[in-house]
């Protein structure tokens, strides 16, 4: 008897010290971390002064979306969108209800009275399922920068960034040049990531496709990237290649990824000797050809080895419109090219 007594006096002192080490590695208790979790997201939420730009992502196969939502003291949101989706490309603005941060195993961002703009994402359609979108979300990361929240029932990720100070017609003005300008007219990037390259393209649907370098595109299950265009960039669902970098912001003539990759035009007479002679073929439309181009191929190709290493090169000199022509511009001369 005396030998179980010994072993219990045993246990509970080794659970007392466990007890005491894990107060002192901590500092606080498990009670004062949650709410200190739910203090600072609050705090972050309320602290923008033009609310949040919000790049919504209804579930992991859908493109994102630009939403704008304001959190303030009294347990208001305003959410502002303008979509195809679920504003028929008309402005939605200040669509009002509650939110709250709550605690479920960490912080948990609901919007939990109906909101137009938001719940519209969540609710059934004709289909039965709809967009299969969230209105709660686990709040993986609150800072005055940035907050990354993730689905709870459909564990897509959305971004949120500090909304700068202009109209909502403007955001979304801003939002849709970049898409088209950069990612419009089917153009082709070339993706540096790790010492390898990749295809990109087929940004304007919002949904990247991604190619290794000199191979064929993908007709089955090609590998597919959901995006959501903003002012300064891009910002995905998840990551090119499984890898954690979701922004991706545009400077100068290229964008760069927050974990370093890279994307840009490439070098265009690699991109025509690959690419396009791999995954479409091409013949050069010599009836709307000028200048020293006339000659098609060949001239062609020496003039795109020229500026291929030119550094002010935009992103946009390779332009794959969708009636399968690409077009070049070169100050008073332009080559017109079928694939």
């Amino acid at each position: 008897m005396k030998k179980y007594i010994f072993i219990g006096i045993a246990i509970a002192s080794m659970l007392c010290a466990c007890s005491r080490d894990e107060e002192s590695f901590f500092e606080q208790s498990a009670a004062e971390r949650t709410q200190g979790a739910l203090d600072n997201a609050n705090a972050v939420l309320m602290g923008a002064p033009n609310g949040w730009e919000m790049i919504y992502f209804a579930n992991t196969e859908s493109r994102g979306f630009n939403l704008i939502v304001k959190f303030d003291p009294n347990g208001r949101v305003y959410a502002t969108a303008k979509n195809s989706q679920t504003t028929g490309n008309k402005l939605l603005t200040d669509s009002t209800s509650t939110w709250a941060v709550k605690s479920d195993y960490g912080p948990i961002l609901t919007f939990d009275t109906f909101n137009e703009v938001l719940h519209a994402w969540a609710d059934p359609q004709e289909d039965g399922d709809g967009f299969l979108g969230d209105y709660e979300f686990l709040i993986l990361r609150a800072d005055s920068d940035r907050v990354v929240l993730k689905g709870k029932k459909h564990s897509a990720y959305t971004i949120m960034r500090p909304m700068p100070e202009m109209d909502a017609n403007e955001y979304y003005a801003g939002c849709s040049k970049t898409l088209n300008d950069y990612f419009g007219n089917g153009n082709i990037l070339t993706l540096h990531q790790d010492g390898e390259r990749f295809y990109v393209h087929n940004g304007s649907t919002g949904m990247f496709n991604i190619v290794p370098y000199g191979e064929k595109a993908e007709t089955e299950d090609p590998k597919m990237y959901p995006i959501c265009a903003t002012l300064d960039g891009f910002i995905m669902s998840y990551g090119f290649n499984k890898k954690n970098e979701r922004l991706f912001l545009y400077e100068g003539d290229k964008f760069v990824g927050e974990e370093g990759s890279i994307l840009d035009a490439g070098n265009l007479a690699d991109l025509f000797a690959n690419y396009i002679e791999v995954n479409k073929g091409w013949t050069t439309d010599l009836a709307n050809s000028t200048g020293a181009f006339a000659d098609a191929k060949n001239a062609f190709e020496e003039h795109l080895k020229e500026i291929s290493n030119d550094q002010s090169a935009a992103l946009k000199m390779a332009a794959f419109t969708h009636t399968d022509t690409v077009f070049h511009y070169a100050g008073s001369d332009n080559i017109r090219i079928k694939y």
